[in-house]
C-alpha cells in the first residue's frame, strides 16, 4: 500500500489478527510539507529489535489495530537553509520491485540529498527491503499439495479459492514452478494455475488441506493445457 499528501514518511507492517499478518505500507513524504508530523512514542516498541531507532516496533494504534514499525523520517533541525523547508523532513520515496526474487525494497530520500553523491544518505531506516509474500504474512496453518509446472515462459500464477465459502484467498505468481500453497483452515480447496489471458490455466479443485507439507506431487505439463 503506498500513500502520500504532507504526511510523516513511514513503512509499517499491518497486523489483523495477529502481529504482520497483514500487508506493508509505505507512506511517502511530501517534497515539500507545510504540516509536519512525528512518530515520538514515550515507550520503545514491543519486540524492539536491538539497534534500531527506539520508536520502531509492534504498537496498537487509536482504534487498537496492530502496527509494526520499521522507519519514520521524523522531522529535526537540518542545519540546512531554508530552515523552514528543511526542517520539516521534506522528501521522496522511490520503489524498486526485482521480478525475478520478488523482492521490494523502498528508499526514502530528503530532498536536499542527491543519491548519486557516494556518500548520499537516505532517512535513518531506509532502506526497508521485504519479500512479496510478506504482504499476506499470514503464517500458514495446513498445506496443499506442491504443484510444478512446466513448459510455462514464465513462473505460473496461483489463486487459492475455499470451497466452503467461495472466497478467493490470495492470488500471486509464484517464485518458482515448483510451489506448494498455503491454507489457514482444514477443509478442500479450488486451485487455478498457469499464465493470466492465455490458454495454459489449469482448474484443480478438491485440493484436501493438510497439517503435513510432505505431499505427493501435482505435475502440470502447459502442453497438455491447451
Amino acid at each position: 500500500m503506498i500513500g502520500g499528501d504532507q504526511h510523516l514518511g513511514s513503512v509499517v507492517h499491518h497486523g489483523i489478527d495477529e502481529w504482520e499478518d497483514a500487508g506493508y505500507s509505505f507512506c511517502v513524504p511530501s517534497i515539500a510539507n507545510l504540516w509536519p508530523r512525528r512518530w515520538f512514542p514515550s515507550e520503545p516498541g514491543l519486540n524492539h529489535q536491538t539497534g534500531m531507532p527506539l520508536y520502531t516496533g509492534r504498537y496498537f494504534d487509536g482504534f487498537g489495530n496492530r502496527i509494526t514499525v520499521r522507519a519514520v523520517s521524523n522531522p529535526y533541525i537540518s542545519g540546512k537553509e531554508p530552515a523552514l523547508l528543511f526542517d520539516r523532513a521534506p522528501g521522496y520515496g522511490i520503489i524498486r520491485l526485482n521480478k525475478k526474487t520478488q523482492e521490494i525494497t523502498m528508499e526514502c530520500w530528503p530532498r536536499y540529498m542527491d543519491p548519486e553523491s557516494p556518500d548520499a544518505e537516505q532517512y535513518p531506516g531506509w532502506p526497508v527491503t521485504i519479500q512479496m509474500e510478506e504482504n499476506y504474512g499470514r503464517q500458514p496453518r495446513l498445506w496443499l499439495p506442491v504443484i510444478k509446472t512446466t513448459g510455462l515462459d514464465r513462473t505460473p500464477v496461483i489463486q487459492v479459492i475455499d470451497e466452503e465459502s467461495n472466497e478467493i484467498i490470495y492470488t500471486l505468481r509464484a517464485k518458482e514452478s515448483s510451489h506448494q500453497p498455503k491454507v489457514f483452515k482444514l477443509g478442500t480447496y479450488t486451485v487455478v494455475i498457469g499464465e493470466p489471458g492465455t490458454k495454459n490455466m489449469k482448474t484443480l479443485q478438491t485440493l484436501t488441506a493438510k497439517w503435513n507439507k510432505e505431499q505427493q506431487e501435482i505435475l502440470l505439463d502447459s502442453r497438455r493445457l491447451l
